[in-house]
């Protein structure tokens, strides 16, 4: 039988979902969000004084990245409930999916603030721009690569199991 999704994998997917939710809650949410009282969404105005993406309401990049967070919560949803189903090869080839999606993303969020010679975080000093957005971003981008490797070996493990058993048989 083929390895399901890694533990890690399970519990990357079930933390990133809710913070995703939340994130894409705030950007569909705004102007109202922006200035909404409590525990997310000040935490989300706090990012957003150190990403003015997440604060400009012209700018489609972060409405457009939010419609493929819901994407990306599906899939990562998807991919545990398969797993937990015993379906573990389509588990781990969703899971690859979702983690090469998720990184490209995130990938493509640093890009556009480079082209755009970091219009909207240009302000920062190095440290809050470190503490702020590229490690928060970076742990996106570490664990898709994580999620990925693990999920890919995985696959490489079921397509040894199956080869094996066809030459048994």
């Amino acid at each position: 039988m083929a390895p399901g999704l890694s533990g890690l994998t399970i519990f990357w997917f079930v933390a990133s979902a809710a913070t995703v939710c939340i994130d894409l809650s705030f950007v569909l949410g705004r102007p109202w969000t922006l200035t909404a009282k409590g525990i997310p969404w000040e935490w989300w105005q706090l990012y957003a004084t150190h990403d003015r993406r997440y604060g400009d309401l012209n700018d489609g990049w972060v409405v457009v990245q939010s419609y493929l967070n819901v994407v990306e919560v599906v899939m990562q949803l998807a991919a545990v409930v398969l797993s937990f189903a015993g379906v573990r090869t389509i588990a781990n080839k969703v899971a690859v999916t979702v983690a090469v999606m998720t990184f490209y993303k995130t990938v493509i969020y640093f890009l556009i603030e480079v082209f755009e010679d970091y219009r909207f975080t240009k302000h920062n000093s190095p440290k809050d721009l470190w503490l702020m957005v590229i490690i928060p971003s970076g742990v996106w981008l570490l664990m898709s690569l994580v999620v990925f490797l693990q999920s890919w070996a995985r696959l490489g493990a079921s397509s040894a199991v199956a080869s094996a058993a066809r030459k048994r048989a």
